[in-house]
């Protein structure tokens, strides 16, 4: 899987076969004890009480971590993080073969182990489990085209073929809804082409990666050239421009199997139960703001009504129209219900356990090696990093790279010709910035160079204001700031010239 000539001969010219060999072996180990521990503990979690966070302490890259110390040289340890995540993002097709097989083996052996009555849960004992999934589940299947809409395909697809009961809150489903209209706003104000739309893209500054402009542009770039709305209508199968995306995407996931349903739809609900969801939103958010996850009210509400659900149809109180469910799991990539939910099982399952768990069970459903890859890459995706097809986001963006390869020389020209050092490190930085983010970087030396500008518009019109008796005066300060300055330049040089005269006379006293 790794070839011996692992170590890129440009970072480490004078590595020789027994080094290459020694590293291709240990990032062979390195993966096989990751992948050991990742499915013991995402299987563990399944059935026991342990919390299992990945996007907050991803194993994986403890374990990498660990393994780099076999090497001393520490820029050799960086490179074999670097090289090993890489591998894991960005998975050759005999990678992802070798990847597949691993975790997949790993995962299954330990629930076969940590579960003696595996063999009688079947297809019958699924259904009577509730499951609700989190708009991050969602995302997926809805967003077209995104870096992982084919996983998202084949996970429902075994949903529905397995018959679960599953659902999706009112509240989750509107986070969905407004990730879409998001998107679509973004995209009328400031247009494709902007700046703000690559800052966007890239997931710069404050902004978080969206999937539907993800989508949009691995679509626009493999399919041809199409509007945003020409992409969003072609998600749904009336293929005609949506102005009610709730409408839509409620239809698509009914056809998928999911359930949108209200609190007060659930079978059983009783309005003193309102109270009871006042208690959990506190709760909730006083856990976020603790870790610093705070969003909104409605964020902690609606997993407030999330909790509530898999309490009373675990007490027996909640029903759905095919009976009382035996269990209710919420499928997230969120912690918080685990620390505040009261349960003695785990009531979350992680977005990655859940879509192993059903690989687990024979359908008619071909597997797809890529599809894991895809849904391993949602948890970086979580936890806020980019995930991305490089290649089509270049040709997307390829105007606006080209532009800015062209222009940057026009921006140094208007800068003042006495900042040499300074225009010296801004051509540096650009020419070792990435191509999607040149154009980010001209845009932003164009900004400063208008802030100077307008500095010194301002200046030159204050002076401007100034009374005759002012402007002497102005004058006056400004030549004494001159003279200082320059008193300051020459005390400089005479310092200077008299230590390399104290030099030269110690040097002929030695001399003779």
């Amino acid at each position: 899987m790794v070839r011996s000539s692992s170590i890129s001969k440009k970072e480490f010219p004078q590595s020789n076969e027994e080094e290459q060999e020694d590293f291709a072996n240990t990032v062979q180990r390195a993966l096989d004890l990751a992948f050991q521990k990742r499915g013991l503990s995402i299987a563990a979690s399944l059935y026991g009480r342990q919390e299992l966070v990945l996007h907050e302490d991803i194993g994986i890259f403890s374990i990498l971590r660990e393994a780099s110390n076999h090497f001393a040289p520490l820029d050799l340890r960086a490179f074999f993080i670097s090289y090993v995540t890489d591998l894991l993002v960005h998975p050759t097709e005999l990678c992802k073969k070798y990847l597949w097989h691993l975790s997949q083996g790993y995962f299954a052996y330990h629930t076969l182990s940590l579960d003696p009555h595996c063999t009688q849960f079947r297809k019958e004992r699924l259904r009577q489990i509730v499951w609700i999934l989190d708009s991050s589940v969602i995302l997926p299947l809805i967003a077209k085209g995104c870096h992982n809409h084919q996983y998202g395909l084949d996970l429902f697809e075994r949903i529905k073929e397995l018959g679960l009961q599953v659902f999706t809150t009112r509240k989750l489903f509107d986070e969905v809804v407004t990730h879409a209209a998001w998107a679509r706003s973004c995209v009328r104000q400031y247009g494709v082409e902007s700046p703000e739309f690559l800052m966007i893209a890239l997931s710069k500054g404050d902004y978080k990666q969206n999937l539907f402009i993800d989508g949009f542009i691995n679509t626009a770039t493999s399919q041809g050239e199409l509007s945003f709305e020409e992409y969003m209508a072609s998600i749904f199968q009336n293929g005609k421009q949506i102005d009610d995306y709730a409408t839509a995407i409620e239809e698509t996931l009914t056809e998928h199997g999911v359930n949108t349903i209200r609190l007060s739809e659930w079978e059983g609900f009783d309005q003193i139960d309102w109270g009871e969801i006042l208690e959990i939103t506190e709760r909730i958010k006083q856990d976020r703001l603790e870790r610093g996850t705070y969003r909104s009210d409605l964020q902690c509400e609606a997993e407030a009504e999330v909790l509530l659900i898999l309490q009373k149809v675990r007490e027996g109180c909640y029903g759905t129209v095919q009976g009382m469910p035996s269990k209710a799991y919420f499928v997230t990539q969120s912690g918080v219900l685990r620390r505040v939910g009261k349960e003695q099982d785990c009531p979350v399952w992680s977005p990655e356990a859940f879509y192993r768990y059903l690989l687990c069970f024979p359908t008619a459903i071909p597997l797809e090696k890529d599809y894991l890859q895809q849904c391993m890459a949602s948890e970086f995706f979580y936890s806020g990093l980019q995930v991305m097809n490089e290649e089509r986001y270049k040709k997307f963006f390829g105007p606006q790279i080209r532009e800015a390869k062209l222009k940057f020389p026009e921006v140094l020209k208007k800068h003042d010709a006495g900042e040499h050092s300074y225009l010296f490190s801004l051509s540096q930085s650009f020419d070792n910035t990435m191509d999607l983010e040149k154009p980010l970087f001209s845009f932003q030396a164009a900004l400063l160079r208008a802030e100077k500008e307008a500095e010194r518009a301002a200046q030159a019109e204050k002076v401007a204001r100034l009374s005759k008796k002012e402007k002497t005066e102005y004058e006056k300060m400004k030549e004494e700031r001159n003279l200082k300055e320059a008193r300051k330049k020459r005390k400089k040089r005479q310092l200077e010239a008299a230590r390399a005269r104290k030099k030269g006379k110690k040097k002929k006293k030695r001399g003779k």
